[in-house]
């Protein structure tokens, strides 16, 4: 952990070091693996919701991906983190807890349609918090291209319709913690490894879920637990290919990737695996997003 201790630009991911001005290719790789992985996953989540409640869906997601994680740990030595890394790791337990809450009361209060549009300002909010802790700028263009996508994936999601009230405000209470925690997963990481990042984050969203759960008295279903599996390798496949593009990028870039490649990869997969109908509209936003996200990842474009 010397050199890492070294220069605040390492993070020790596993037994290794990776700088934040690595390899930047390696990261948009990751990153499009992540947001491929949830589209995925909020396919198979859409399955499971037929016969599991959110809440316990949400706990029993996280609690499986413990064991997967506890194993990578172990197995890539087992390094601890440093003193630093525990007010940005718990922080990151706490925000991610509170969009899982949020989120679930949201849907229950509002339509779903009409509610996810919201979620498109999230890269807006990591960007802004990001430049505020971790001192990464974007560029001008960068900037546009990142205002545009907003409007495209709330476009490709139908837009703000119809949407007010107690339910919009959960939702954008889920939004706003949706994008600090891509911060402060980042800020966590210049402080411990990757692998135990996740068994931090697996175990005290759990102990809170399942806490918010008793009080609530929601039984977990134990009848489809084998129906999780699917659902669990692309979850956490999705969480690490994101911290991972994370040590290299951005955090407002990580999360406009994530988010609109997600909605356009749930499109596009809805359309080939269920029949799901795709609008001429949808997919003008869709080509307008790609656009877009090229510009934002292509080399120049980056501020300093």
């Amino acid at each position: 952990m010397g050199g890492a201790a070294a220069c605040h630009r390492c993070v020790k991911v596993g037994s290794f070091i990776s700088c934040r001005n690595g390899d930047r290719v390696t990261a948009i790789l990751s990153l499009l693996v992540s947001s491929l992985s949830w589209s995925l996953f909020d396919l198979a989540r859409k399955r499971l919701t037929t016969s599991w409640q959110p809440l316990p869906l949400a706990f029993a997601l996280n609690l499986g991906v413990l064991p997967l994680y506890l194993v990578l740990w172990w197995g890539t030595g087992g390094g601890l983190a440093r003193p630093g890394y525990w007010l940005p790791g718990l922080l990151s337990v706490v925000l991610a807890s509170v969009a899982a809450v949020a989120f679930m009361a949201a849907l229950k209060a509002g339509e779903l349609s009409r509610l996810i549009p919201v979620l498109a300002v999230t890269p807006v909010i990591s960007a802004l918090a990001g430049w505020y802790w971790l001192g990464e700028s974007l560029s001008g263009l960068q900037w546009l291209a990142m205002l545009v996508t907003v409007v495209a994936i709330s476009g490709i999601q139908g837009g703000l319709r119809g949407c007010g009230g107690r339910p919009f405000l959960l939702m954008l209470l889920v939004a706003v913690c949706f994008g600090l925690v891509v911060v402060t997963d980042k800020l966590a990481l210049q402080h411990g490894p990757l692998f135990w990042h996740g068994l931090v984050q697996s175990l005290g969203i759990s102990l809170v879920l399942g806490a918010v759960m008793l009080l609530r008295r929601e039984p977990v279903n134990h009848r489809e637990l084998s129906a999780l599996i699917p659902a669990l390798m692309v979850f956490a496949l999705a969480v690490l290919g994101q911290w991972h593009a994370l040590l290299s990028l951005e955090a407002g870039v990580v999360e406009l990737v994530k988010r609109s490649t997600g909605i356009i990869g749930a499109l596009m997969l809805g359309r080939l695996l269920f029949a799901e109908q795709v609008r001429p509209a949808q997919v003008l936003w869709s080509i307008l997003t790609i656009g877009m996200i090229t510009l934002m990842l292509w080399p120049g474009a980056a501020g300093h």
